[in-house]
């Protein structure tokens, strides 16, 4: 259920906002379910300056066993008998239409660079090109913004299902991609789709792409890892992956290929930093937000923490641009060697993976179980 119901009002968040706007970071809000949205806390957060909103059904679960917000909807679904799988998408096409229509106005303003949200599939669909890209397509149509994003683990076979959303116009973001190989396909797939929509006579500027990286979760493992960075100060693994990830960002996106794109209008994709913290994670709720700051990156805090960090974060200039050598260092220690680190990340990406897909099926099991109770209720 919600906290802080004025989180985006909270002592000092405008000044944390305007510090990130100024070093060319764009904050975003995650971790919203309906009650935000109702209550109108999305809108006013545009107006202290946040920029766009992640949207998961895993962080609606409790929303959905007992809150108020989705009950009408949840019961309409129930006594229709709508199927399981197709009720949860009519939840969240709600959800990100309300969430699109309170950005619109950063995303006009901005000429589509921000007011975007960022709409999680089922993460099990990227192991199925095919359906996942069926899926995001129905998605994309049925919410019917401009705004809208949606969202895939970066594993398995999600260049396929990137690149195919990309070519028709459907905007993407992969989740939680950490090794360096699967980050240069991840924005491969990303340029193939951006060039095909091109060449179909799409309109370059509305084809967006995120990449993110879940930072917490990188320092949450690395406890259970031998050799790995410590987690306080400036030195974590979260942190270490972010500064690598950062520098090859920027390397791929200096090349030829991209030097092409974005001659002809193509916008390249951004870096997404999630940071939420967590109790077994060893840092606090403001360490990302002050730590990882780079140009044309996204920051993409709960509410929660968004209270913490306004009261703790210190913004003080880019903490990216140079640091690549030292964090390749403190990432080869994961394992004595660079090659095994690398391995260890992609470990790493795929049971972040796994973890968000039992999160949605806890997800899907809240909601069955709501419209059972709706079912049995009307008999």
């Amino acid at each position: 259920m919600p906290e802080d119901d004025r989180w985006y009002d909270a002592e000092g968040g405008r000044e944390l906002v305007r510090l990130l706007t100024a070093e060319g970071v764009s904050p975003w809000v995650e971790g919203l379910t309906r009650e935000h949205l109702v209550r109108g806390d999305l809108r006013r957060a545009a107006r202290t300056g946040l920029r766009g909103a992640v949207l998961d059904a895993a962080d609606m679960v409790e929303d959905l066993r007992c809150g108020a917000a989705y009950r009408d909807q949840v019961d309409d679904l129930a006594v229709r008998h709508v199927p399981l799988r197709t009720a949860m998408r009519a939840v969240l096409v709600r959800d990100a239409r309300t969430a699109c229509d309170d950005l619109m106005e950063v995303h006009e303003r901005t000429g589509g660079a921000d007011g975007l949200v960022s709409l999680a599939l089922h993460p099990a669909l990227v192991d199925d090109p095919a359906t996942a890209l069926a899926e995001a397509r129905a998605v994309h149509r049925a919410v019917d913004r401009p705004n809208l994003l949606v969202a895939l683990p970066g594993t398995g076979r999600a260049p396929e299902v990137l690149q195919g959303c990309l070519a028709r116009g459907v905007g993407a973001h992969a989740v939680g991609v950490y090794a360096p190989e699967r980050h240069g396909r991840v924005l491969a797939a990303c340029a193939a789709g951006m060039g095909e929509a091109l060449e179909a006579g799409r309109a370059p500027g509305g084809l967006r792409a995120l990449v993110s990286l879940c930072l917490a979760h990188l320092d949450q493992a690395a406890a259970g890892m031998p050799g790995a960075p410590g987690r306080s100060g400036s030195s974590s693994l979260g942190l270490a992956v972010a500064r690598l990830a950062f520098r090859a960002h920027e390397e791929r996106l200096s090349g030829r290929e991209w030097a092409e794109l974005t001659g002809r209008g193509a916008v390249p994709p951004r870096l997404m930093w999630y940071g939420r913290p967590s109790p077994d994670a060893g840092v606090s709720a403001d360490h990302y937000v002050s730590a990882v700051v780079g140009w044309r990156t996204v920051t993409a805090v709960a509410p929660g923490a968004f209270v913490a960090a306004a009261r703790g974060g210190r913004v003080g200039g880019d903490t990216l641009l140079g640091t690549h050598v030292q964090a390749r260092a403190e990432l080869a220690r994961l394992a004595g060697g660079g090659a095994d680190a690398d391995a260890a990340l992609g470990d790493l990406e795929e049971r972040y993976t796994r973890s968000r897909v039992r999160r949605w099926e806890r997800a899907l099991e809240a909601l069955s179980e709501r419209m059972e109770e709706a079912t049995a209720a009307a008999r």
